[in-house]
């Protein structure tokens, strides 16, 4: 199966590095640059199962945190992306039954359906 970032790597955005190098070279990782590259090529070199390709977002995630350093922003940016390509199905059950939050005016925590219903909402009132 091709890379999900075929199209990025190639174009004049200067991430061919992130093609051949070890996704923990990319460090220190907290700044955006690095995060970025550091969250393509652990997206690019996490190979993509034949017999389950949407484990690629858990896989590729997995392998991010294992990079070091400023692992939470690197996993995001990849799970962003992942998520864009593989949608909600991809995600572990175990990962999003995990999923709370804090709404800062009441205090009460919420979940990912909370978050789905108010994406939503905002997508509806944009219109």
């Amino acid at each position: 199966m091709e890379s999900p970032l075929s199209y990025i790597s190639n174009s004049k955005l200067g991430l061919d590095d992130t093609e051949i190098k070890d996704p923990k070279s990319f460090n220190p990782n907290g700044w955006v640059v690095t995060a970025f590259q550091a969250a393509l090529s652990v997206i690019q070199q996490t190979p993509i199962r034949e017999e389950d390709p949407s484990s690629h977002f858990k896989d590729t995630l997995v392998n991010a945190v294992k990079i070091g350093d400023d692992t939470d922003t690197v996993a995001s940016i990849a799970g962003a992306y992942l998520g864009a390509i593989w949608g909600k199905s991809a995600i572990p059950e175990e990962w999003i039954s995990n999923i709370h939050g804090y709404r800062i005016y009441n205090g009460e925590s919420f979940a990912v359906d909370d978050l789905q219903k108010l994406i939503l909402l905002a997508l509806e009132t944009d219109k």
